[in-house]
């Protein structure tokens, strides 16, 4: 798998802090954790599968999310722990089930008492935008809008979203959630897309392969690229005076699964090959983040059109 190191410059900061990520070797870990570093923090990136450190104040350590005694050691010492591991597949759907309780839930679960227990100062959360609302019933879609996920994904997503809540109020647990819509950019794995598009579409064109459209191809999506994402987290890091927040981060716009097809066509200046089948019963005709509460508390918004986020993952994929 291709690993691409991006650093995302943060404003200066007043006291560095200790910062471990959750996570940190995968497709967001790897650029969120790398810049966290050069932002002047003292940054611990833990995963199953940890790489070699590339930047001062970045330690790679292996740990499995499931072991509690070795993430303790790691956590003690952490003023904000940001938490990334996934281990679902949103296209399994809803084929596992009892799997997705016992080893997501649980741990997660453990994994805040930990943090209450190592006196953690925040836990980021990296939540998903475009499961948890489902069929929503506004578009764009806000934080007050009614979850109703449907797929084992993003029920599991929202089930930890309400068990930080209940830490908050039973303990003082302050947390950030970030409710990302379809990160994509340079770096992801085209091999193994986990049920998101853009790398699903980019990892068939670059096999060869025709790309699969379920029905029609008008369902639209809320893209966001990975360097405005990590910005999202940077601001999430510095915010003061949260005890619990909820925050959408997209793209600023949807998009037709048809046009974002044609603008990767004209990226590569020539047709893809294209296999329609039928839609799926989970799948939303439009998923659409409302991004003003972002905007206010974060202050942040997104900086990169779809256009030159493809162009910059196409290139890095060398399509062209």
């Amino acid at each position: 798998m291709e690993t691409v190191t991006r650093i995302i410059r943060a404003h200066s900061l007043s006291q560095p802090q200790r910062i471990v990520v959750l996570g940190g070797s995968g497709f967001l870990g790897r650029s969120l954790t790398q810049s966290l570093a050069q932002a002047g923090h003292s940054v611990i990136a833990a995963s199953r599968r940890p790489l070699l450190p590339t930047v001062e104040n970045l330690t790679c350590v292996k740990v499995d999310f499931a072991d509690t005694t070795a993430l303790e050691e790691i956590v003690c010492s952490a003023d904000t722990v940001i938490q990334l591991v996934n281990g679902i597949n949103p296209s399994t759907g809803n084929t596992q089930l009892i799997q997705d309780i016992e080893q997501e839930v649980q741990p997660q679960i453990r994994f805040l008492e930990l943090c209450v227990a190592s006196k953690v100062k925040r836990v980021i959360f990296a939540s998903s935008g475009g499961a948890i609302y489902g069929n929503a019933s506004e578009s764009p879609t806000s934080e007050r809008a009614i979850a109703m996920p449907r797929n084992s994904y993003g029920i599991v997503k929202l089930m930890i979203e309400k068990y930080m809540e209940l830490f908050r109020i039973e303990h003082g647990m302050d947390f950030v959630t970030l409710r990302l819509s379809n990160p994509y950019g340079p770096g992801q794995n085209f091999r193994a897309s986990q049920g998101f598009l853009v790398p699903s579409l980019l990892g068939k064109i670059q096999n060869g392969e025709a790309i699969t459209v379920f029905g029609d191809g008008n369902d639209s999506r809320d893209y966001v690229y990975i360097d405005d994402v990590v910005r999202a987290f940077l601001s999430a890091v510095n915010l003061e005076g949260s005890v619990g927040h909820l925050i959408n981060i997209g793209g600023g716009a949807h998009h037709t699964v048809n046009e974002l097809i044609e603008v990767i066509e004209d990226l590569l200046g020539r047709p893809v090959a294209r296999n329609h089948v039928s839609r799926r019963g989970s799948d939303i005709p439009r998923s659409f983040l409302d991004i003003a509460q972002a905007k206010t508390c974060l202050a942040w918004q997104p900086l990169v059109s779809l256009r030159e986020g493809l162009k910059q993952t196409i290139e890095s994929m060398s399509l062209v």
